[in-house]
């Protein structure tokens, strides 16, 4: 009986000790997310616009892969005058959730 109630309690420690290191292993992984997402560097791309998918996302084919470019739909009308199959010059970075985001239409 003794045995019993020591590999029980013994279970239990090591289910407990489990658990309090994952819970540490996944703030540690949190706070390195964090320190991406403060990292919103600017790139300049050549870029061949593809069109728009909605008042504030555009298709682009960039570095090889078709990627979508949210952007700000007071320059919508902006966007409007670009003709598909045109190479442009953006200024572009991606945000906390990893979209791609316009900064700038380079003229």
């Amino acid at each position: 009986m003794k045995k019993k109630i020591a590999a029980s309690l013994l279970s239990s420690f090591l289910l407990l000790t489990a658990c309090g290191t994952q819970e540490t292993k996944v703030e540690e992984t949190s706070t390195s997310g964090s320190s991406e997402v403060t990292d919103n560097k600017e790139e300049t791309k050549m870029v061949t616009f593809n069109g728009l998918a909605d008042p504030h996302t555009m298709e682009v084919e960039m570095d090889g892969e078709i990627k979508s470019i949210q952007f700000n739909p007071d320059i919508l009308d902006q966007i409007e005058e670009m003709e598909e199959g045109k190479e442009y010059q953006l200024k572009v970075k991606e945000n906390e959730k990893g979209q791609i985001e316009l900064v700038e239409i380079m003229k």
